[in-house]
């Protein structure tokens, strides 16, 4: 039995939901960018992703942007017409009339609608599905909406766990769209008690429940009971869409947004707001008013993930917010999330070593001192002087580099092999290996010490203690093409003994290890020239696929690798962000977790990488597309799959924030790390500077673009005898001759000052006069 609407407008002061007080919504409206002329009849938002969409009818097409605003994509006439030859759209209202997005905004799904007979017997309309990252465009599915080009009461789609759903007359119709799926294939059929059109359709992802809204009332269907059944909720007089309102814009947050016409004939619109008790039926039906237009018009509404519901009709569209809502905004979080892992990665130094990783406040840290935790908080400092011009930045950077050069005033120095390979665990006290932890050597913890120790050199040359600490760490390493293999491209990751590498140890494959690849083609002659020319080229991978055709590079042929593996290299590998094949690989690592997103409707926009978990999922794991006990979400990863310049992904890690999904930590920073889609409460015991500071040199590259090129990653460092300047193995004439030239196209700064002076000549002939 349906119930007619009991409430039309709020109190002066307080919203009644349910019987329950709460402090009135203040909503204020922006408008939003559309097409000049433009009669918006649709849109959209992805609900784990900072994408947003408008159709308009006027032009026939779709407007895709970010968070930012910014315009992504414009799908138009044209586009749609080459797709739906049949149609003949013209300035009126047919055209594109629905929008839905997947969670991640990597698909949208567009219904339009024309008074044509489709030449082929089929149903005449069509849903539309477009890829926004490539731009295909494939036919999904047929309808049968109107007969004409006259204006429709509404039509609705929405896209929910690989499903699309697709409101109809008098029922809805599921289709299976899960990532690689070009076409529909009909699912299910869900019949409803009166024929009029579905006009808005909304999704409850904590409930599985989908709503629909057919003319003026509106119906909950429980989709994970069996036989679907529907549930009238009540009805709204001019009711035309509905949004899940997990924010609480309108009302609380996980309430039912409603837009409707003004009735009475004074036009307008109106946004109502239904409480969860309402939803479950456990409340009156009795939706509140929460704002409220009389020159604007409610043809369709979407839930932002920065806190907005999006309405559209007419002219033009609307952003409203609630001001009252105590989150920061989108820009304030990025600046406050960037000063979090800035507090995160100081809190973990302690008289120039730093430990691994922090615990949360009450706890005990228990984490040794490692090479990689110190190469992390480096670069984190790097990118903390220059987008905030930290004072305390490369004071911090010295005593850590002068430490683990084995030159600190109380003797304690890491230990390292006779071929400078650096200890993982640390003991702070002795610097050997800690009781009870692995006391391998690691290579690949070497070469992160090495990476930060030679970009600290290039971001302070005129600093001599950073100077001469970083060449003992860098300079310290030799013999590096030994620990690669020959055609096969295995990696030796472990030195066991203080005399070889370890052969046991040899890992088969693309890893991380790309990093000592490339520092080895820098600083171990002509042999790690070849070794690096074997791993540079994406090609020599083995390759899985998620999504069909956007093949991801990895270690074994149909198996996915832990996020941080790539966005290591994207991040701060100057040969890695120089590559077209690796920056292809990148987009494909994110567009696939996107994709996973899409298909299983998660808590937060998940992306897969190693970190902190259950003791019954590993307690620590390597999550990837191929392994991922828990289903956890890593922000972190997730932060830095943006690499700064996709506001998308910083658009659904913002989200996870206005979710609470921040945690806390001893050194006073409260950031995102982790969160399972299975078990939310679960908070970890613990986590990894190297599983969290990536995300903020991310973050860096969004608040000073540009800086990952120009500041992080300048790499030039010297370790050969500066006297043989032209590499032949001896000091000679030629030298003279080779500097000369350098010195006269200024780039001869071996003294690494920073730039090419007299001093450069004066040390040139200091080591030649020498023989070194």
């Amino acid at each position: 039995m349906r119930t007619t609407l009991a409430v039309t407008v709020a109190a002066a002061a307080t919203l009644v939901s349910g019987g329950h007080s709460a402090a009135l919504a203040q909503i204020v409206s922006a408008p939003w960018p559309t097409p000049a002329g433009s009669n918006i009849s649709a849109t959209a938002a992805a609900s784990r992703s900072g994408l947003y969409a408008t159709a308009d009818t006027a032009s026939d097409t779709v407007e895709i942007r970010d968070i930012d605003r910014a315009l992504v994509r414009t799908l138009t006439r044209a586009q749609i017409t080459a797709a739906l030859p049949w149609m003949s759209l013209d300035g009126s209202p047919d055209g594109p009339s629905a929008l839905a997005f997947s969670d991640s905004g990597r698909l949208l799904f567009i219904g339009v609608h024309d008074g044509n007979t489709a030449t082929d017997g089929r149903p005449s309309d069509a849903v539309l599905r477009l890829d926004t990252d490539t731009g295909e465009l494939s036919v999904f599915a047929r309808a049968e909406w109107s007969d004409g080009d006259s204006p429709l009461p509404g039509i609705a789609l929405l896209h929910a766990r690989g499903t699309l759903f697709v409101g109809d007359r008098g029922d809805i119709r599921a289709f299976r769209a899960l990532r690689n799926d070009l076409i529909g294939f009909p699912q299910y059929l869900i019949g409803l008690a009166d024929a009029a059109m579905v006009t808005g359709l909304a999704y409850d992802r904590t409930r599985d429940r989908l709503y629909a809204a057919v003319a003026n009332s509106i119906a909950a269907i429980e989709l994970d009971e069996a036989g679907r059944p529907v549930r009238w909720l009540g009805e709204v007089p001019g009711l035309n869409a509905i949004a899940f309102d997990e924010d609480g814009v309108a009302g609380a947050a996980g309430s039912l947004a409603i837009a409707a016409e003004s009735v009475g004939g004074a036009g307008g619109a109106q946004v109502f707001s239904a409480s969860q008790l309402q939803l479950d039926g456990i409340f009156t039906w009795s939706p509140t008013l929460a704002w409220s237009s009389n020159s604007d018009s409610a043809a369709d509404l979407a839930a932002t993930v920065d806190g907005g519901l999006l309405l559209g009709g007419g002219p033009g569209a609307l952003m409203l917010r609630n001001t009252r809502n105590p989150a920061l905004g989108f820009e304030a979080w990025i600046n406050d999330e960037f000063d979090q892992h800035i507090r995160f990665a100081k809190g973990l130094i302690t008289n120039g070593w730093v430990i691994d990783a922090d615990v949360p406040p009450g706890a005990t840290r228990f984490h040794p001192a490692t090479p990689d935790a110190a190469a992390w908080v480096v670069l984190a400092l790097i990118a903390a002087d220059d987008v905030r011009n930290d004072a305390a930045a490369q004071l911090l950077i010295r005593s850590i580099l002068v430490r683990y050069a084995g030159q600190a005033t109380d003797g304690i120095a890491p230990s390292r092999t006779q071929d400078g390979i650096y200890r993982h665990w640390i003991d702070r006290a002795t610097g050997q290996a800690q009781p009870g932890w692995d006391p391998e050597f690691a290579t690949l913890s070497t070469m992160k010490i090495v990476l930060a120790a030679e970009r600290a050199a290039a971001r302070y040359p005129g600093d001599p203690i950073i100077q001469d600490a970083a060449e003992a760490i860098v300079c310290g390493v030799r013999d590096w093409a030994t620990y690669f293999t020959g055609s096969d491209r295995r990696t030796l990751f472990f030195k066991a003994l203080a005399s070889a590498p370890d052969p046991s140890s040899a890992a088969r494959g693309f890893h991380e290890g790309f990093i000592f690849a490339e520092l080895t083609g820098r600083y171990g002659g002509p042999q790690g020239e070849l070794v690096f020319n074997a791993w540079r080229d994406p090609l020599v991978w083995p390759t899985a696929e998620f999504i069909t055709a956007r093949p991801i590079r990895g270690n074994t042929v149909n198996s996915f690798l832990p996020a941080f593996v790539s966005l290591y290299e994207a991040l701060i590998s100057p040969a890695w962000r120089a590559s077209p094949g690796w920056a292809t690989h990148t987009e494909n690592l994110r567009a696939s977790h996107a994709a996973w997103t899409d298909d299983n409707a998660p808590l937060y926009a998940t992306v897969f990488s190693a970190g902190t978990t259950k003791a019954e999922w590993g307690s620590y794991n390597a999550d990837s597309l191929s392994n991922h006990p828990g289903d956890v979400a890593t922000f972190t990863a997730l932060i830095a799959s943006s690499r700064g310049v996709r506001a998308q992904e910083l658009g659904a890690a913002y989200h996870a924030y206005r979710r609470g999904a921040r945690q806390s930590w001893l050194s006073g920073a409260s950031l995102l790390y982790r969160r399972s889609n299975i078990d939310p409460a679960y908070l970890p015991n613990s986590a990894g500077v190297p599983d969290t500071t990536y995300a903020a040199l991310a973050l860096a590259e969004r608040l000073q673009p540009g800086w990952l090129d120009t500041m992080l990653s300048r790499a030039a460092f010297l370790c050969t005898c500066p006297a043989d300047y032209d590499n032949s193995g001896g000091v000679d004439g030629d030298d003279i001759t080779a500097f000369f030239t350098d010195w006269q196209l200024g780039e001869a700064d071996i003294d690494r000052s920073g730039g090419t002076d007299g001093d450069d000549i004066a040390f040139f002939f200091a080591r030649w006069q020498a023989g070194c």
